[in-house]
């Protein structure tokens, strides 16, 4: 692992705050993730976060071993500095932290910090007052308003004298790659549950100056909170007023308030399945304005409902965000679940080269269907489906909606499937 003298950290945080860690890097070890709950990684966890007996301090070494090697910022971080730490060794869990940073993305917020509050915390374990004041406040840039990495710089700043808490007007900006990268993995993060997620969000939202969508990702913070979470419901609720407070604080906060309050398109409701059914109604009345709105939402589901509506309405403005999350889930081993982005985004990409029909052709086909007996039309229609099932398995799938529709289109006026008839 890595050195921990002054010159070491600085090292560390240059590297984090300058280099470019992609997604596929940042996933190292989420695959091998499943090897953690087997024996006999399982035991030696249990053993090495059990105590400081000579057995536990044995397992902690070889759990070392064996992540280390795996380079993945989220294990070195949260399973073997936190068994050093758990042990109170705290070399060795600064170690382990400096080691994380090295290969930790800036434009992750969760991970920041993480990584960041706990070098922090390791420090002033060691006495390292100053420099664990340095630390906190960094991590703090990336979550101004996190309870323990608040505790740690006010216990680090006792006897250094006055601190300074960094406001989320600090919270440094993602570029239109990194905001992509940010929510793409957010998603599908499995190191991370609901509540967190909720509020990585939000970060992520104000550092592209998003503040609508971040205060309603805050707001929405603690019900996504779950049981096998540390944090309290009562604590997650008081951290979402402190952060909605602080957000309101900012330059058009106040506004951004009004507005969410307000809901006036129905893209802010806090009901999950409210916004569900806003996605449907906006493709029935092909209005992508909202659609465009909730693809900036908490909840992955809901964006990819969205991404899929926009889609029928041709509107493809939003493939660059599909591609990013569908990027994230192949290197965190989730591409093959549902609802997928992959998915969302081969059935986009179908329609889109799915060839388009004449509108000439098809009134003139509508008009000779008129002339036919009701039983002769259905017999014509019935000859039709058959020829698209054969074109769906010959095509696999591309263009099908749209000739089904087309298809209802020439025996009912409203183009519903459950109400198709034959008009005479």
């Amino acid at each position: 692992m890595e050195g921990t003298g002054p010159q070491d950290l600085e090292a560390s945080w240059e590297a984090f705050f300058t280099q470019d860690v992609s997604v596929k890097a940042f996933s190292a070890g989420a695959l091998e993730r499943r090897k953690l709950t087997v024996a006999p990684l399982d035991r030696m966890i249990h053993l090495a976060y059990s105590g400081d007996s000579a057995d536990a301090l044995t397992a902690a070494d070889a759990l070392a071993a064996v992540v280390v090697p795996w380079r993945s910022p989220i294990l070195l971080q949260g399973l073997v500095g936190t068994a050093y730490a758990k042990q109170g060794r705290w070399n060795e869990a600064l170690s382990a932290h400096v080691a994380a940073l090295w290969l930790t993305p800036r434009w992750m917020c969760t991970a920041a910090y993480r990584v960041l509050g706990a070098v922090a915390a390791d420090l002033l374990h060691l006495g390292r007052r100053a420099e664990a004041v340095r630390f906190a406040e960094r991590a703090l840039l990336w979550d101004p308003t996190n309870p323990e990495v608040l505790g740690t710089l006010h216990d680090a700043g006792e006897r250094e004298g006055a601190t300074t808490v960094p406001s989320l007007a600090d919270v440094p900006k993602l570029s239109s790659e990194e905001w992509l990268r940010c929510v793409a993995v957010n998603g599908v993060n499995v190191f991370t549950d609901g509540e967190e997620k909720h509020r990585a969000h939000a970060i992520a939202c104000l550092q592209r100056g998003r503040l609508e969508a971040a205060l309603f990702a805050t707001r929405q913070a603690p019900a996504a909170l779950s049981a096998e979470s540390s944090l309290t419901t009562r604590a997650a609720r008081a951290w979402a007023v402190a952060r909605e407070a602080a957000i309101v604080a900012l330059p058009g906060g106040d506004a951004a308030r009004a507005k969410v309050d307000a809901n006036t398109d129905g893209s802010f409701e806090e009901d999950l399945n409210a916004r569900f059914e806003l996605v449907t109604a906006c493709l029935a009345r092909r209005d992508p304005a909202p659609l465009r709105s909730l693809l900036e939402d908490p909840n992955r589901e809901i964006v990819l409902e969205a991404a899929r509506a926009l889609g029928k309405l041709g509107v493809h403005e939003h493939l660059p965000l599909l591609t990013a999350m569908a990027a994230a889930e192949r290197a965190f081993g989730m591409d093959t679940g549902v609802p997928s982005a992959k998915a969302t985004l081969a059935g986009i990409k179908r329609e889109m080269r799915a060839p388009k029909l004449p509108k000439e052709a098809l009134r003139k086909a509508k008009t000779s269907l008129r002339e036919l007996a009701p039983w002769e039309a259905y017999a014509v229609v019935d000859a039709a489906i058959d020829g698209i099932e054969e074109l769906a398995e010959q095509r696999n799938g591309a263009g099908v909606g749209e000739a089904l529709d087309a298809l209802y289109a020439l025996v009912t006026d409203d183009e519903s499937p459950d109400d198709a008839r034959v008009k005479p």
